[in-house]
């Protein structure tokens, strides 16, 4: 169970990484209005959220054990509980 709680994390955590990925790839790194003021500022999807979602992602793989060897094997996180049994 806690295995099953931890990979829905990472797939969740994932999903959020990625749309976060997505708005800034649309638009951009910088806050447009404080730019405008000479003000470099990170939009606030990146400067507050995607370090703790990653983060967040980091420790949930962690505690499910893998190691880079194990990593490399899995094709997805589901593929953890499978490989278990």
């Amino acid at each position: 169970m806690k295995k099953e709680l931890l990979i829905e994390q990472i797939v969740r955590t994932e999903a959020q990484i990625s749309l976060i990925e997505m708005y800034l790839k649309k638009a951009g790194l910088l806050r447009p209005d404080k730019w405008r003021k000479g003000i470099i500022d990170l939009q606030p999807a990146l400067s507050q959220s995607y370090l703790a979602f990653m983060n967040s992602q980091r420790h949930a793989i962690m505690a499910l054990g893998l190691d880079e060897e194990k990593a490399e094997e899995i094709l997805a996180p589901y593929e953890v509980l499978g490989k278990d049994k």
